[in-house]
């Protein structure tokens, strides 16, 4: 019988930990098929003591500090500690549907995934959508609509699973790309697909493994939205090895290039159209440029490092 290992990777989550955990205390399966490490990274709140709370009720929980910040680093901490042949990797903020378990254990049953992933839906839990952010916004990609190959794309993180010994081969996680604290990162599942996929390991997904995923109110915020968009820039040079050398006079051509053309296109939206607001205003105009000059900075970082 297929075992898994859920992973739980927490900085400072204390408020919201417990729905997490709740949710994978309140399976459909019983918990001797799976264990659950909580990978306290080094949190200054009280996280440690509600995992060890679960820790406690649960024989299937089990608690590990990592002080080393990082969500890598956390990651890699789990895959060091877990017991079984299969992991799955859940964000702190997140609640996984009652077949989650389930459905992990079916799926490793009925095909030769090396890893494979599925779909987060938004969770506002006590706040409300406001007005500007997309509806869509919080939710990943449906990438097909039943379990299938992934030849192209990436599985959320958030909804990831993957067979343990691929996953040692290739080292684990980056540990300079992700989260590290309070510092927005990206793209360290999405790299390690890519070295899956390159030594010929397979991918796959499944759109009824699914999650809710916290929209935490700092993403309801237009200047997250910035932050997130140079993060994303910045990381998306080592993730897809775009190295690109990038003087000062090209930098500025293609600021003001990207500024007008953005520029033009949403004062035009603003007038004519009723759902457009000042917030996707200033993002249609800021994050394009946000995200190119966190490429440069990624360029320069890869630069240097050589």
């Amino acid at each position: 019988m297929v075992k898994i290992s859920i992973i739980v990777c927490t900085y400072n989550r204390a408020n919201i930990l417990e729905d997490c955990l709740d949710s994978l205390v309140n399976q459909t399966v019983s918990g001797e098929l799976f264990e659950v490490i909580v990978v306290n990274n080094n949190s200054t709140d009280n996280t440690f003591d509600i995992a060890e709370k679960y820790a406690k009720r649960h024989k299937n929980f089990r608690i590990f500090t990592e002080t080393k910040q990082g969500l890598s680093v956390a990651r890699n901490r789990g895959l060091k500690e877990s017991k079984y042949d299969w992991l799955s990797f859940i964000d702190d903020d997140a609640m996984a549907y009652p077949n989650y378990v389930e459905r992990i254990i079916s799926t490793i049953g009925k095909y030769d995934f090396d890893c494979f992933g599925g779909v987060y839906y938004p969770w506002y839990r006590d706040m409300k959508r406001p007005r500007w952010l997309s509806e869509k916004f919080g939710q990943s990609m449906k990438y097909k609509e039943q379990v299938a190959i992934l030849d192209n794309g990436s599985i959320p993180g958030s909804v990831c699973v993957f067979k343990k010994e691929p996953l040692l081969k290739i080292n684990g996680f980056p540990e300079d790309l992700g989260m590290h604290g309070g510092k927005i990162g990206y793209g360290e599942e999405t790299f390690v697909q890519f070295q899956l996929r390159e030594r010929g390991y397979s991918i796959g997904f499944d759109p009824e493994l699914c999650i809710l995923h916290l929209v935490h109110p700092s993403k309801m915020r237009v200047n997250w939205h910035i932050k997130s968009a140079y993060a994303s820039g910045r990381d998306s040079v080592k993730i897809f090895r775009q190295t690109k050398k990038i003087g000062c006079s090209e930098l500025v051509y293609n600021s003001v290039k990207l500024l007008g053309k953005n520029f033009y296109k949403a004062s035009r939206d603003f007038i004519y159209r009723n759902d457009y607001y000042i917030q996707n205003f200033v993002l249609d105009i800021a994050s394009p440029l946000a995200r190119y000059f966190g490429f440069y900075k990624g360029n320069r970082k890869e630069t240097f490092s050589k």
